[in-house]
């Protein structure tokens, strides 16, 4: 992962994992605008005793601004 932005001021991200409370059954994979968000395959143990899953978001491409 670059600590610096690219040459056009971007930032490149390999993913963004988040928590859901819930069943996974009722999640739908979708692409939003160049970003797939999917069931994370691997993930840091969450240690929540309710039911839940990872879900993953990538590519993420940010705009660098100070």
């Amino acid at each position: 992962m670059p600590l610096e932005p690219d040459k056009s001021g971007y930032i490149d991200y390999l993913c963004a994992q988040y928590i859901v409370f819930g069943n996974p059954d009722d999640f739908a994979e979708t692409t939003v605008g160049s970003v797939d968000v999917a069931i994370a395959e691997m993930h840091p143990s969450t240690q929540a005793e309710e039911p839940h899953f990872v879900i993953e978001a990538s590519p993420i491409r940010l705009k660098w601004v100070m």
